[in-house]
This record gives structure tokens, sequence and C-alpha cells, in this order.
């Protein structure tokens, strides 16, 4: 009697055994893939980051793209992307510009005062700069919060 009594206990205890083990295997599989979709998370969303204000920028650009129109300029020490709106009455004009970690856009009418805290916050980021590399090619170089640099080189299409 003691031995079938054995042999009831060892058919309860290993299908019991294999039923914890698949679920800790389950646990752990579970912890490490969402570890791995954090951290790729993260980098996809550092890439668009950077992407993003470079995508708007050759946007900005291409949208505005006329003889003189855009150029790069500095003011208090920073430089600005400008982009002259002269078909418009009155003339205005767009400043693009990277201030207190964030890049910024300005939209105003041409000769208006203004200070560089005026502008509207369009994306986070670690640093923006801003070259003009000759009389219409202009170099961008977007850095993300993790460091991550991107570069975009635009040329005007207009003739000058």
């Amino acid at each position: 009697m003691s031995r079938k009594f054995n042999r009831h206990v060892i058919d309860f205890i290993f299908p019991l055994a294999l039923l914890f083990g698949f679920v800790a295997s389950c646990v752990v599989i579970l912890l490490i893939s969402s570890d791995f979709y954090q951290r790729t998370n993260t980098k996809i969303q550092s890439r668009d980051t950077s992407r993003t204000s470079l995508s708007y920028i050759q946007t900005k650009i291409r949208h505005n793209d006329s003889s003189g129109a855009v150029s790069v300029q500095e003011i208090d020490g920073i430089s600005c992307l400008t982009i002259e709106h002269k078909d418009t009455t009155p003339q205005t004009v767009t400043y693009i510009y990277y201030h207190e970690d964030y890049m910024k856009e300005l939209f105003l009418v041409d000769g208006t005062d203004f200070s560089l805290d005026d502008g509207t916050n369009i994306i986070q980021m670690e640093n923006f700069e801003i070259k003009k590399l000759s009389s219409s090619l202009f170099q961008f170089t977007a850095t993300d919060k993790r460091g991550v640099k991107s570069s975009l080189i635009v040329s005007e299409r207009s003739e000058r």
C-alpha cells in the first residue's frame, strides 16, 4: 500500500513541477522581452527626434525656396535660419533657431523687435547647429538627448 501511495504522489508532483517550470520560463522571457522593447523604443524615439527636426527644416526651406529668401543670421550670439516671405503683405520673416534646449520658431512681421525667448518651442533636443556652407548650401546638425547626432545638408534650388 505504501508503494501505491508513493506512486500517486509522484504522479501529482511531476506535472506540478513541469507546470511551475513552464510558468517560470514564461515570466523570464516576458521580463527579457519587455527590457528589449523598452531599449528599442527609446532608440527609435531618439532617432525620430533628430530626424523630425531635420525634416521640418528641410520642408520649411523647400516650401519657401525663392530667390534669396533663405539665409543664416546671428542674433544675440545664436545662429538663426531666416526665411523671408516676400510675397506677403506686409512682408513676414520666420526665424528657426536653438535656444534653451529647444528648437524654436518665430514668425513675425519684418522689422518687428523681438527676443529669442518669444519663439514657439518645436522640439526638445540637446543641441542644434546651423551653418551656411556656401551662398545656397546649408548644414544642420541635430543632437538628441542621448547624444546621437544627425546631419542634413540642404541646397536652395532657386536662382539668386
